[in-house]
């Protein structure tokens, strides 16, 4: 994969101004802007782009809330990112039949 990386909300939002991933993965928790946050903005520009989430902390009444944004799911950062891989894979597969 052609991995891209962002340092905070604005900058993801900067980027993906100039290039269209096949999945996008927030941490919930950044500078500037959280991921619930970008994830907001970034779907009024990008409304079926594949977004999965980060967090280190359970289930909360912020993660619902990106419910309404059309994540596609949450991955803890406590797991192992083979699952991420994994989600990749699986997310990247729809897409191509679609």
């Amino acid at each position: 994969y052609a991995v891209q990386t962002a340092t905070s909300g604005k900058d993801c939002l900067e980027k993906l101004k100039t290039i269209k991933p096949d999945v996008v993965f927030l941490d919930v928790r950044m500078p500037e802007m959280d991921g619930v946050d970008t994830l907001a903005q970034l779907r009024k520009v990008h409304e079926d782009l594949p977004v999965f989430l980060l967090t280190a902390a359970a289930y909360t009444p912020r993660l619902a809330e990106a419910e309404k944004y059309g994540v596609m799911g949450f991955f803890r950062k406590s797991e192992d990112f083979e699952r991420a891989a994994a989600l990749i894979e699986v997310t990247v597969d729809k897409l191509k039949e679609s």
